[in-house]
């Protein structure tokens, strides 16, 4: 099943960088200040189900996973500026082609963050395709030590990887995850992980669907390919980013409309948000806080009990994630044993505010 669905996935997208494709995905509106000045060819050529881009702040250093033709990289170089960085990582030679084709044209604007491109598989980023072929190229691979030679030159490469541990500030996708196999996720989400800043967040965009869908509705037709029967089930999307050690994780924007509807299944696009921890243990436990209700009590990703109107100590980076997306739902007490004023309106805002 995984040859088949990697070359469904590979002929469905090199199909689409040749011709726009307008229902290979669900229809997107973004900020047109961020598409203006964009090539046509990257606007008719992109497909996506959300919009990464509202999370983004000034400075971010940003990861796109399969970055396709580089809209969402050269919007959001946009939105980072000068101050910031944009890499897209894609396998798709065709797609990747017509990105790089615009870089250095892009690039050369004023106020915006530079933007690079890397071939990889978003599942093992450390290791650059295109130095790997270019080294399958060079060598005449006919027996057993050519093969050691190989694992040996792979083995170099993952000690300096392509995308390094700990470098950026934000990972972003756009309807991409769906397209891994299912024995790679786990990968995935560890190598967001790892390649996230401690601290840093994640925000995917993705399609997910109402109910488990079946073996036999996977491999029918391309629906796969097509951002569909692939999809996480709704409750599994949120469930494996904490499930390797991703806190605060939240389903920030959740699509109304159905997509597509196949076999009593909805699909649909949803935002998933969630954050790198600094710290694995909470330390300096000096915040407290106080959940207002309306429940008896919450428990976050983090195992941290709050029970409606008991204090409750906290670490500062729980306090202050508390503070940014569930402001009007706490009281904030700070180590001086102040009451901290929440900003109603800020509370309310995304977690990139």
């Amino acid at each position: 099943m995984e040859n088949l669905i990697k070359e469904q996935v590979k002929e469905v997208y090199s199909s689409a960088a040749e011709a726009a494709t307008p229902n290979l995905c669900c229809p997107t509106s973004y900020n047109p200040e961020l598409l203006e000045g964009l090539p046509q060819e990257i606007i008719d050529k992109d497909y996506g189900c959300g919009d990464p881009s509202l999370y983004v702040k000034e400075g971010d250093h940003v990861l796109d996973l399969g970055s396709g033709v580089g809209k969402m990289c050269y919007m959001t170089a946009k939105v980072v500026g000068p101050s910031g960085k944009v890499t897209g990582v894609d396998i798709n030679t065709d797609m990747l082609e017509i990105a790089t084709k615009y870089k250095d044209e892009m690039n050369a604007r004023e106020n915006v963050g530079k933007v690079n491109f890397v071939r990889a598989e978003i599942q093992d980023m450390k290791i650059d395709l295109d130095k790997v072929d270019g080294y399958i190229q060079k060598s005449d691979i006919s027996q057993f030590s050519d093969i050691k030679n190989f694992n040996a030159y792979l083995e170099t490469l993952r000690n300096a990887p392509a995308i390094p541990s700990d470098s950026y500030d934000v990972v972003i996708s756009n309807c991409v995850l769906n397209l891994v196999e299912e024995e790679d996720r786990r990968s995935l989400v560890k190598e967001i992980y790892r390649v996230l800043k401690p601290g840093g967040r994640f925000v995917i965009s993705d399609i997910v669907s109402s109910k488990t869908v079946p073996h036999e509705l996977k491999i029918k037709d391309n629906l796969w390919a097509e951002c569909l029967t692939g999809s996480f089930e709704e409750e599994d999307f949120g469930r494996v980013f904490v499930k390797d050690g991703f806190a605060h994780v939240k389903y920030e924007n959740w699509n109304n409309d159905v997509w597509r509807e196949i076999e009593g299944i909805d699909f649909r696009s949803v935002t998933l948000t969630g954050f790198k921890p600094v710290n694995t243990v909470c330390n300096n436990c000096e915040y407290q806080v106080i959940y207002k209700g309306p429940f008896n009590e919450i428990i976050d990703d983090l195992d941290h009990k709050y029970p409606k109107g008991k204090r409750v100590f906290v670490c500062e980076e729980t306090f202050d994630h508390l503070r940014s997306f569930a402001g009007k739902d706490f009281v904030f007490i700070n180590p001086e044993n102040k009451i901290e004023s929440t900003n109603q309106e800020e509370a309310a805002c995304c977690v990139s505010c």
